[in-house]
């Protein structure tokens, strides 16, 4: 038959520690929460980019009449869209 050990440790007392483990754990989450904003605004600025940049090359393919200088600006136009 094994016997366990009914408490291991002192019981600790209500609230003791808990203010500082909480506040700590919400500056942990506010500091993540602003890395995501950075994140979000830095991703945001560089999708508005490339869609600026996507609308000048719509520009220029607008004033191609010949294939072979349409299938160069569609090529680039399908590379600005995938970076």
């Amino acid at each position: 038959m094994l016997s366990l050990p009914v408490q291991e440790t002192a019981p600790q007392q209500k609230g003791v520690g808990e203010p500082a483990q909480q506040h700590g754990m919400m500056g942990d989450r506010h500091e993540h929460h602003e890395q995501m904003e950075q994140m979000h605004k830095e991703m945001s600025n560089e999708l508005q980019k490339q869609l600026t940049a996507l609308r000048e090359h719509a520009k220029v393919l607008e004033g191609v009449s010949d294939e072979k200088e349409m299938l160069t600006e569609m090529k680039k136009h399908l590379q600005i869209s995938t970076v």
